[in-house]
């Protein structure tokens, strides 16, 4: 049996398997680390009383029907294209790949190697 040639076998699926967590890790870090300022003036946050005040005015209804979300501190920022975090995930894939196979693989030979070393020759 040819052990490398097995091994080999082995780090590539397992590497392939790696690829998904990779793109997916790509893809946050680049999403995370490329957040954009815009120039959308913020809604300042409201103090409590002024909340507390502004929610005993308006009914249930009317509650209902606008966000709850604009009553308070909107993001001023906005995230890249999806196409540019897609391309860091296949570069972030293609990473993880690379470091899974080559690391087996390589692990593997040096193992071998040191095992041929105190091999006893006849």
């Amino acid at each position: 049996m040819n052990t490398i040639k097995g091994v080999t076998r082995i780090a590539l699926v397992l590497a392939l398997i790696a690829m998904v967590p990779g793109f997916l890790e790509g893809w946050d870090i680049f999403r995370s680390e490329k957040i954009v300022e815009s120039e959308i003036p913020v809604k300042e946050s409201l103090s409590p009383e002024e909340l507390q005040k502004k929610l005993d005015k308006k009914s249930a209804k009317d509650f209902l029907d606008e966000k709850p979300l604009d009553l308070f501190k909107e993001e001023s920022c906005s995230y890249p294209p999806n196409w540019q975090c897609a391309i860091a995930g296949v570069v972030g894939s293609s990473i993880a790949f690379l470091i899974v196979f080559f690391g087996i693989s390589g692990i593997t030979r040096v193992f071998l190697w040191i095992v041929e070393g105190f091999k006893e020759r006849k």
